[in-house]
């Protein structure tokens, strides 16, 4: 921070909620800036600073704080607050208990943060140190929620240093690759998700096994495989992460310069490297991170009461749609789509239904219509993004769909559905197209003779 004008902070001494050593932390004064246009996955664009003679620094750098002595790091309000949390005290057990893999993954993050100077590099540290203590704990206790946070967070800071994308000066060849290797690493993260909840059951099985207090070897060896596949998985990633980092040398050392300040042969790019041999996991850009929020964020969801509220829930729904779009998943955020616009109108219709005796009581008829307007509004706004979808997957496809249709021009509109799908395009793409005309004989043989 530039030593010109007012600081932004008030430094307050705060107990560590682990080692219980007090250290001075840096608090906004009140009025210093107010937040700017957000996008559409709630990242702040710009900050406008109120307080003239303060000196201006980046807000989300100071998301959480940091401990010098222990180095345990947790969002600002759970560090002051521990108490307020109902996962924190989970999280300190864990973290006083981590193993020596565990020990030396934070304090090599510990070690390269820099507290008194917060630059990017270090609040992308301190990020992963939160994130990573908070991981510590066993996935059934873990606070999915506030590692969807997190990751988001740090997808938002790898997105900050790249307003470009990070490939616009590498070659055709290169290029090429890595938007495969990037197709590759979503369909990797889907199978890890799919693992994820898989191991959970794994594990409930482990507790059944020894709570019985019998065939304990059973249960050594489950844990032992389940330990095993997660190792493969991480083991994948790494390699992932190593040919995108050859790729991106590659065309450096060609003249190309699309490294970006968190690629190349940049200091903390060799720092990430280093980090990705203890911690495979770690995001070492936009899309990774944005994945594993995507990860933890779905996991919510699904078990975390805050969503129990109906418009909660559609916000949830609606990140969750939004990232994968971000990382060009099309194929899973219609998939995610066609899930909620299916579950809700089935819902809706059984509680139409319920509604059909005349001899309901006032009570029970204005209960099933509160739920069937909250229904109502689920299947309104799936709606809205299945549109949006299929506007995103049509143009993605645009080229495969008409070649498929001129291959197919003038046969039954049935054949030619049965093409599109057969050459993996949505179904509801094919429905989509076929409503708008574009599937009959007379529309593809135009399109044919259109080409010459």
């Amino acid at each position: 921070m530039s030593d010109s004008g007012t600081s932004p902070f008030i430094y307050k001494k705060l107990t560590c909620p682990a080692c219980t050593e007090d250290h001075e932390h840096p608090h906004f004064r009140l009025r210093m800036y107010l937040e700017g246009e957000r996008e559409s996955d709630g990242h702040v664009l710009e900050y406008k600073w109120i307080a003239e003679k303060a000196t201006p620094v980046h807000p989300p750098y100071y998301y959480l704080f940091f401990c010098p002595r222990c180095y345990y790091a947790d969002l600002t309000n759970d560090f002051s607050r521990p108490g307020d949390n109902e996962h924190t005290p989970l999280v300190l057990r864990a973290y006083k208990r981590a193993l020596d893999r565990e020990k030396e993954v934070i304090e090599f993050l510990g070690d390269h943060i820099r507290y008194d100077n917060i630059t990017f590099e270090t609040a992308l540290l301190i990020h992963f140190l939160g994130a990573f203590i908070q991981l510590l704990t066993p996935q059934s206790e873990q606070d999915n929620l506030k590692l969807a946070r997190l990751f988001l967070r740090i997808a938002w800071l790898y997105r900050e240093q790249a307003p470009q994308q990070e490939d616009g000066g590498l070659n055709r060849a290169d290029k090429s690759s890595l938007e495969a290797l990037a197709d590759f690493e979503n369909a990797l993260h889907t199978a890890r998700e799919h693992w994820v909840r898989t191991s959970v059951v794994l594990g409930r099985q482990i507790d059944e096994v020894d709570y019985k207090g019998n065939v304990s070897e059973q249960s050594a060896q489950i844990r032992q495989h389940r330990s095993n596949v997660e190792k493969l998985l991480e083991a994948e990633f790494a390699e992932v992460f190593r040919l995108k980092r050859l790729l991106k040398e590659g065309s450096a050392a060609s003249g190309d310069d699309a490294a970006g300040k968190t690629g190349g042969d940049s200091e903390f790019y060799k720092l990430m490297v280093s980090l990705k041999s203890m911690w495979p996991m770690a995001p070492s850009d936009e899309n990774e991170a944005m994945r594993l929020s995507l990860q933890y964020l779905q996991q919510a969801i699904s078990t975390d009461p805050a969503f129990d509220n109906s418009q909660t829930y559609l916000n949830g729904i609606s990140l969750v749609v939004d990232l994968l779009i971000r990382c060009n998943d099309l194929n899973a955020a219609f998939d995610t789509v066609r899930g909620i616009y299916r579950g809700a109108a089935e819902a809706r219709s059984r509680l139409m239904d319920e509604l059909k005796p005349k001899d309901l009581d006032e009570n029970t008829k204005q209960r099933l219509l509160g739920r069937i307007r909250k229904l109502s509004r689920s299947v309104e706004h799936a709606g809205e993004l299945r549109t949006k979808l299929i506007g995103l997957l049509v143009e993605r496809d645009r080229e495969l769909i008409h070649k498929i249709l001129r291959d197919n021009a003038g046969i039954s509109e049935s054949k030619v559905m049965a093409a599109l799908e057969e050459n993996g395009i949505v179904p509801g793409v094919v429905a989509y197209l076929q409503e708008k005309g574009e599937l009959t004989p007379a529309k593809t043989k135009a399109l044919r003779d259109a080409q010459g």
